[in-house]
C-alpha cells in the first residue's frame, strides 16, 4: 500500500480504528528505539528509511483525528506534521486508552471477533464521544 492509498484509507475509517492504527504504528516505534539501543537493530539507510516512513504514516493517522474534533494541533510549517500533541489530541487519545484499558477481557475478545467478522461494533463503543466526556 503506497502513501496516497494509505491516507485515503485513514480517511474512511472510523474513529476507533484510527486510534489503533496510531498505537500500532507508536508501538512499532518505540519498540524499534528500544531494538536500536539494545543494540539488536543497527542503524542504516534503510532502517532510517523505514522509521522516517513510520513517523510520517504516524503523522497522517494523528492528522486525521481533526475529523473527530482534535482541532489544535500544531502542525509544522511543512504543513503536513504534527510538531507536538496538543490538550484536545491528549484528551481523545486518553479517552479511547481508557476505553480499550477498562474492557474487561471477555467483552475484548467479543469486540475482536466482532470486528473480525466485520459486523456492528456499536454495542462496544463508547456511550459518549471524547468531546462530550471531557465536558461533563
Amino acid at each position: 500500500m503506497g502513501w496516497t492509498e494509505f491516507r485515503n484509507l485513514l480517511k474512511t475509517l472510523p474513529e476507533h480504528e484510527v486510534y489503533f492504527v496510531i498505537e500500532e504504528l507508536g508501538m512499532l516505534l518505540v519498540k524499534t528505539d528500544l531494538a536500536i539501543i539494545g543494540k539488536q537493530l543497527e542503524v542504516d539507510k534503510e532502517v532510517k528509511k523505514k522509521i522516517n516512513q513510520t513517523e510520517d504514516l504516524l503523522n497522517f493517522a494523528i492528522l486525521e483525528t481533526k475529523r473527530f474534533g482534535v482541532d489544535d494541533l500544531p502542525i509544522d510549517t511543512d504543513g503536513v506534521s504534527v510538531k507536538d500533541s496538543s490538550d484536545k489530541y491528549k484528551q481523545w487519545y486518553r479517552h479511547w486508552k481508557e476505553w480499550q484499558h477498562n474492557m474487561p477481557d471477555e467483552l475484548w475478545k467479543s469486540f475482536l471477533a466482532t470486528r473480525l467478522n466485520k459486523k456492528d461494533l456499536t454495542q462496544f463503543l463508547p456511550k459518549e464521544t471524547w468531546i462530550e466526556a471531557n465536558t461533563a
